[in-house]
């Protein structure tokens, strides 16, 4: 996935180390390359060099603001929150440090100390780059020494026995002679393990915190793509003209040929993931998609989440208007493959008349669950943890609530029932689809009311969730409604 922002975009070289192997570098025509283009920075997580208004500034400085985003997961506070605004940029070239633990008690030292260093006032003295980060955090969640640790002897032997607790009732067996000594082995191993435990939720909370992120990334990065397409002059002239001869069918096709080329170009995107893409007037009525379906071209969808965006679905024949804004669906039972579940996210296609602008259409793009690609499973995998998508919100499903909507992640997940605690693996649905237990779903309710950032919700087993958000818009629509929770 490739994802752009051109607000306070730099034009900058790329020195070899900065470059992954046969990456190619994004050359700007010169109408892109603006002079006041670092005007749109926040202040709070730009570098010093860019507040000084330095002319050399590279990759180091998007460390610096990594770093900064890293303060804000550890703390819930943007660096420099208790400073006014017009005081940040002086505070800043001040060279005044930050230090994460000192705005939040229990956050872990390594952490603390890579936020540290990727924010420090001199660029040299940040990480070389993003990569190295990357591989520090990486090492911090595998419990391995990491760039800004000092291991000493008692460290790499803590670690040693967290990593491999047979190690510590060996040597309690083979000092057994005394009964003294055994009983300060006894001791170290129960120290040993409840700090080992503690490291292990610290690192599971921190990875659901990093997987929500890239969730929420993901998520909006497919609202993106639409809402570029949307404002395709062709797609908007396509929908005028079947607007003024809403029976005449023959101008649907030159939709279907927009969506058809679309869907190739998409194919050949292995981040763009989707099973298809399709166009539905404003009264609702599909009037395209790619693939092609006979079975739902022509047909009225006007009662469906992603066309009115009201939260849930409507008994089928109820109509609705058509939202103005994104919406990602409710889940649904598909008319087209023999009732299998997906979610859609659906944008406006708009126009101008004499009243102004007004919606003239949606395009949408569906997705079957367990196949969503927004989570990425294969490195929760890597750090030995089950990780689900949940769908949070309340809206009827089958003879009950949607709460607890495994969206995707069960085929990673215990199976359903085989648990001695079914409140934490869940149960079945009446559809088949895998649920949260109610319990389980009260649990995360409750601590979704707390001020916390990373949330633990079992004692028995090692539960972390983090609410997915769209990082780049505000209030309300920044929201999804969806958590990852992940599970050791």
């Amino acid at each position: 996935t490739l994802v752009i922002d051109w607000g306070c975009a730099r034009v900058c070289k790329r020195d070899s180390k900065f470059k992954v192997v046969d990456a190619k570098t994004i050359e700007l025509q010169e109408a892109f390359v603006k002079e006041d283009s670092h005007s749109g920075l926040t202040p709070r997580y730009a570098s010093p060099e860019q507040l000084r208004g330095n002319e050399n500034i590279g990759p180091e400085s998007d460390i610096y603001s990594l770093g900064g985003v890293l303060f804000k997961l550890l703390t819930g506070e943007s660096p420099h929150q208790k400073v006014p605004d017009s005081q940040v940029r002086r505070v800043v070239l001040a060279g005044t440090p930050l230090n994460p633990q000192h705005d939040k008690r229990g956050i872990p030292s390594v952490l603390a100390s890579i936020c540290r260093k990727a924010m420090q006032f001199e660029p040299s003295n940040r990480y070389e780059t993003a990569l190295a980060m990357a591989n520090d955090l990486e090492r911090y969640l595998g419990d391995l020494k990491t760039s800004v640790e000092k291991d000493s002897l008692r460290d790499s032997f803590a670690r040693t026995i967290r990593r491999n607790p047979r190690i510590i009732t060996a040597v309690i067996a083979g000092v057994s002679l005394f009964g003294l000594v055994m009983s300060l082995l006894v001791f170290a191993e129960n120290s040993a393990r409840s700090k080992a435990r503690q490291a292990a939720k610290e690192r599971l909370e921190m990875a659901a915190a990093m997987a929500a992120l890239a969730g929420g990334s993901e998520i909006e990065s497919r609202f993106a793509m639409l809402e570029k397409e949307a404002i395709n002059p062709a797609l908007i002239k396509a929908m005028q003209a079947i607007r003024q001869s809403p029976n005449d069918r023959t101008l649907w096709r030159s939709v279907q040929g927009i969506l058809d080329q679309k869907s190739e170009e998409l194919k050949q995107d292995q981040n763009a993931q989707h099973e298809s893409l399709f166009v539905i007037s404003e009264d609702g009525t599909q009037i395209a998609r790619s693939p092609y379906s006979n079975s739902s071209i022509g047909k009225n969808y006007a009662y469906r989440d992603y066309f009115h965006g009201l939260g849930k679905d409507f008994p089928e024949g109820e109509t609705a208007s058509p939202a103005i804004r994104e919406v990602l669906s409710a889940a649904y039972t598909s008319t087209n493959d023999q009732g299998q579940i997906r979610t859609a996210f659906s944008v406006p296609i708009k126009a101008r008349d004499e009243e102004g602008e007004i919606v003239i259409g949606r395009l949408c793009m569906s997705l079957p669950i367990n196949a969503l690609g927004i989570l990425d499973l294969k490195a929760m995998r890597g750090l030995h943890v089950r990780s689900m998508l949940i769908d949070m919100r309340d809206y009827p499903w089958m003879n009950g609530s949607s709460v607890g909507l495994v969206l995707d992640g069960s085929e990673d997940s215990a199976p359903v029932g085989s648990s001695s605690e079914p409140e934490i693996t869940g149960y079945t649905s009446p559809d088949k689809v895998p649920m949260l237990a109610p319990a389980l779903v009260n649990r995360i309710r409750r601590a979704m009311k707390s001020e916390e950032n990373l949330r633990s919700v079992s004692e028995k087993e090692e539960i972390a969730f983090m609410p997915i958000r769209m990082p780049h818009r505000k209030g309300g629509q920044a929201e999804t409604g969806w958590i990852v929770l992940l599970k050791e």
